[in-house]
């Protein structure tokens, strides 16, 4: 039998304290990660830029993008851009 109590009510406060702190935080990141992205080109370099170290895996590439080619994505050496993103920079 395990026996339980009450918790302290100076804990529940600084956990109450904690939580608003992490809410708090987290709509900050909300403004900055899902600002406005922008239109065409800049739109385009954002996303880009962003997702540069992404691995592209091949089912997200397919989920994402259904009707483009893979190998749009694909780059040689590590630094490089895609093909298709070449002209962006």
């Amino acid at each position: 039998m395990v026996e339980t109590f009450f918790p302290a009510p100076k804990g529940l406060e600084v956990r109450g304290k904690i939580e608003q702190s992490m809410l708090n935080l987290a709509e900050a990141w909300r403004k900055k990660d899902f600002q406005a992205p922008g239109e065409g080109k800049n739109r385009l370099r954002q996303s880009v830029d962003e997702t540069s170290r992404c691995i592209k895996s091949t089912p997200a590439l397919k989920s994402a993008l259904p009707k483009a080619k893979i190998s749009d994505f694909t780059v040689d050496s590590l630094g490089k851009d895609p093909p298709s993103f070449a002209s962006m920079r």
